[in-house]
């Protein structure tokens, strides 16, 4: 797939604008914070895992009560950080007067 195409997908460009700005986030972080959907979210975090754009790191939390939950947290590679730094210098230029 042609990469400028891959990019222009709906939430693509904002799931790597929300993890360059905010580093490490669940899943549910993610998508409050991108404003991207559940379903468009997933299928996007697949794809740029597949380009190893993004790390994908399960945890087991303890909550009270000894019950434990998984948590996915989401983050960029290297490859996916200077991606993502590119797209926010073009979102800068684009944003200037």
């Amino acid at each position: 797939m042609n990469i400028l195409k891959w990019l222009e997908k709906s939430g693509s460009t904002k799931i790597l604008l929300t993890l360059v700005e905010y580093e490490k986030l669940t899943i549910t972080q993610l998508q409050k914070r991108s404003g991207v959907v559940s379903n468009t979210l997933y299928d996007r975090l697949k794809e740029l895992e597949k380009k190893k754009l993004i790390n994908r790191e399960e945890r087991a939390i303890e909550e009270p009560d000894y019950i434990f939950r998984r948590v996915v947290f989401i983050s960029l590679t290297p490859k996916g950080k200077k991606v993502a730094e590119k797209l926010m210098e073009i979102k800068r230029i684009m944003e200037e007067e």
